[in-house]
């Protein structure tokens, strides 16, 4: 990261990430290696371990496996933290590490699978650190990578998933045979596209891959039959500045580690709607991994304070809005005669994702009767489902008038919230 020359001419390197300074001898003809000076890491204990940690992986025993960047080594602990061993140095060995970045673990045989950023390969090994075998070379070719960032195992078809940032695409493995059987994506904004994909993880909800797509500010989930027909099923969005980390829980949530904005987002599986988001007491310094353990703990990697930080399972704890929706409709006015006409209402609710449906009834201030669909009125109907039938048969419409209702008078918009507990929430019925 610097470099000075001293008096005689020599030339003097700092390593920053190799924990040393190295001094270059001047000859006559040019510069021989003569002297190095450091490379002797802090010594590891539980509460001093990491330096810019990355990828997390747990095996079947809920061992956790982290990727310590910086230290160009993989870390196995318990789950309370204590530490089993490390494994590798930095080298081009097998087993040996540059800046690896992703970890993922086969529950099937415990082997460890290493994202090895900066040699541009993927490495396996044993859990007591025996190297198995490394493959993959710089470039854009199939048997090649550009900066693969992540990695994850999906056990159900045991198949391997990795980003490969800089080639902009997602690869897939067979584990078993460690064979490519797929790759998807080009670099772009569109759909099947990336930039510098970063993060990836299994859907537990449906066995879909989740990728962090990093520079196009989303998150990228994608289909697929064994790694092959691979096919974008949807794209999620949230305000997020630079996602390194994405993961998913068993209860319904999507965690992203959105890690330019220096928290964790929460958003619901279904809708994939952001509705929370975290950091932690002492902040989060760009975040880039997120990870569920079997018990639904969340981990995250909490890089630039050089940690790992553990969540309780997520739970949402609300209390009944009791706040009755305002509404107001502008167009029809009240008393106008009208064969149809477009519905112009407008209201707040202090709940703003808890609002399921919007439902206008319609009377006649002649008959005083209720409009039911087509041609027919009736008493105003009973409570009832969204769209659905009443016990009389009765269907509610929404949103607009029907095309050849009888002339009709006065017009009155309601709002119901989601109940948050059973026989909560609200609802106006006013008459015109």
């Amino acid at each position: 990261m610097a470099v000075a020359t001293d008096g005689s001419g020599d030339v003097w390197g700092a390593d920053l990430w190799g924990w040393r300074v190295e001094r270059f001898h001047r000859t006559s003809t040019g510069y021989t290696y003569a002297q190095t000076i450091g490379a002797v890491i802090p010594p590891t204990t539980d509460t001093v371990v990491f330096q810019e940690p990355r990828g997390i992986a747990f095996d079947a025993a809920g061992v956790v496996t982290v990727a310590d960047t910086v230290h160009h080594r993989i870390v196995r602990m318990n789950p309370d933290g204590t530490i089993i061993n490390t494994c590798g140095v930095r080298g081009s060995a097998t087993g040996q590490f540059n800046w690896p970045r992703g970890v993922a673990v086969d529950q099937a045989t415990g082997e460890i699978w290493v994202a090895n950023t900066k040699q541009y390969n993927l490495h396996i090994i044993k859990p007591d650190c025996t190297p198995i075998t490394k493959f993959g070379a710089f470039g854009a070719g199939g048997d090649q990578f550009n900066w693969p960032y992540s990695i994850v195992i999906r056990q159900s078809d045991r198949t391997a998933w990795v980003a490969d940032t800089l080639n902009h695409r997602i690869k897939v493995y067979d584990v078993a045979s460690r064979a490519l059987i797929g790759m998807f994506g080009t670099k772009g904004s569109g759909s099947g596209q990336f930039n510098e994909p970063g993060g990836i993880a299994v859907n537990p909800a449906n066995g879909h891959i989740l990728v962090a797509d990093t520079k196009n500010n989303r998150v990228v989930e994608l289909s697929d039959s064994h790694g092959n027909g691979i096919a974008v099923a949807r794209t999620l969005t949230g305000g997020f500045n630079r996602p390194q980390g994405v993961t998913a829980d068993n209860n319904g949530h999507i965690f992203v580690a959105d890690s330019e904005n220096n928290q964790v987002a929460v958003l619901t599986q279904v809708e994939g709607v952001v509705t929370a988001r975290f950091s932690n007491p002492s902040g989060l310094d760009e975040p880039e991994n997120v990870a569920v353990d079997a018990t639904g703990r969340l981990l995250v990697a909490d890089t630039y304070h050089d940690r790992i930080q553990r969540y309780q399972p997520y739970t949402v704890v609300s209390t009944p809005d009791t706040t009755p929706p305002t509404s107001q409709i502008s167009s029809p006015t009240k008393n106008q005669v009208f064969q149809n006409a477009p519905i112009i209402l407008a209201g707040t609710a202090t709940d703003n994702v808890g609002v399921t449906a919007v439902r206008v009834a319609v009377q006649n201030l002649t008959t005083r009767l209720w409009w039911r669909g087509g041609s027919t009125w009736g008493a105003f109907p009973p409570r009832r489902r969204h769209g659905g039938a009443d016990p009389r048969g009765n269907v509610e419409r929404t949103g607009h008038s029907p095309g050849q209702a009888p002339p009709v008078r006065g017009a009155t918009a309601c709002s119901r919230k989601r109940p948050t507990t059973p026989g909560t929430g609200n609802r106006c019925r006013s008459r015109g």
